[in-house]
């Protein structure tokens, strides 16, 4: 009997060592340890200064997040959030500016506790975009579904991030956010106009190692890359072109660049990279680790480049006081200064 509990005695010591150890891995990665826990945040290990949770938050599914002043974050979100998934498909109900069914709300954060400044209704029944012009003052926002979402008639609207009143409400539906009622039409996803500027562009060509630059919109001659920000990527899925976005802060002296889903010998479910344009220097660089997800098109910048975040996914730690917090939430990075 001895002999057998003897030979018991070891395997079951590797076992035990071996639970302990997937425990404490999912403790560092979730709990107080893990990226946007609370020793992080008091010791910037991984430069995030905040994971911002909204209450009940059901945002867009493209864009959503926006810092258009130094004291307020703003974000857009669909009321109710329980509205049944494919529902909100059918015709809206916003038609003659009674009290809708369901509408959507920009929302102004606190930028450093999260905790809710202001919430203004919007007249647009549902949004599946939500994206910001240059400077970040003014946002577009769409449903998807090819019917009437606004009181005009329309299925988008143009509002100001700063008090949340409509400054334009088109009659048309269409497939998506039209970028021409907040933008110049040179600033597409990727292919952008440097604001403070009118002749220098920064495009995105994902088919290139190194797809970010700078250029000079008259003669299109290129004045710098940006890095090999690439990791890559084309390595490992042939559908790259989803992986990247980028943002230019609203004073023009920095760009951000998101690389989602890069190589697992990065280690991490994304990457986000910042450069100081004038240069070209890299300022500074951080890793959305796997346990979270992370929606690219969310992905933004403070006016002045100072802070740079996305919106993440996971995981739940169940550690209240101590965890990362809820599953959905917001990742903010202090970018190093110049």
């Amino acid at each position: 009997m001895g002999t057998t509990l003897g030979r018991l005695r070891y395997p079951l010591v590797v076992v035990g060592l071996v639970a302990l150890t997937i425990g404490g891995l999912a403790l560092w990665q979730s709990g107080p340890f893990g990226q946007c826990g609370v020793l992080d945040r008091s010791f910037g290990r991984s430069g995030c200064i905040a994971r911002l949770a909204p209450d009940g938050w059901n945002p867009p599914g493209l864009g959503s997040i926006v810092w258009p002043t130094h004291d307020a974050l703003v974000i857009f979100d669909n009321v109710p959030a329980d509205w049944p998934g494919e529902e909100h498909r059918g015709p809206s109900p916003v038609t003659d500016g009674s009290s809708p069914e369901r509408w959507v709300d920009l929302v102004k954060l606190d930028p450093a506790t999260g905790e809710q400044i202001d919430r203004v209704r919007l007249p647009i029944a549902v949004a599946d975009w939500a994206y910001a012009g240059p400077d970040g003052t003014q946002a577009v926002l769409a449903s998807a579904g090819m019917f009437a979402s606004n009181a005009a008639g329309g299925n988008s609207i143009v509002v100001s991030t700063i008090d949340g009143s409509v400054l334009a409400m088109p009659s048309e539906v269409t497939h998506g956010p039209d970028h021409r009622l907040i933008e110049e039409v040179v600033s597409t996803r990727t292919r952008r106009l440097v604001p403070g500027t009118d002749d220098r562009i920064v495009s995105l060509n994902e088919g290139l190692q190194m797809p970010l630059a700078l250029f000079d919109r008259e003669t299109d001659a290129k004045i710098r890359d940006f890095g090999d920000a690439t990791f890559g990527y084309r390595d490992r899925s042939p559908f790259y072109y989803s992986h990247l976005d980028f943002r230019i802060s609203a004073d023009g002296s920095r760009l951000a660049l998101i690389h989602t889903n890069p190589p697992a010998s990065v280690g991490a479910d994304a990457v986000i990279r910042v450069w100081r344009i004038a240069d070209g220097v890299e300022l500074a660089s951080f890793q959305i680790p796997t346990p979270f997800r992370t929606e690219r098109t969310s992905l933004f910048l403070s006016p002045d480049g100072g802070f740079v975040g996305v919106r993440t996914f996971g995981p739940n730690s169940g550690w209240p006081i101590f965890g990362t917090g809820p599953t959905q939430g917001i990742h903010v990075f202090r970018v190093p200064e110049d």
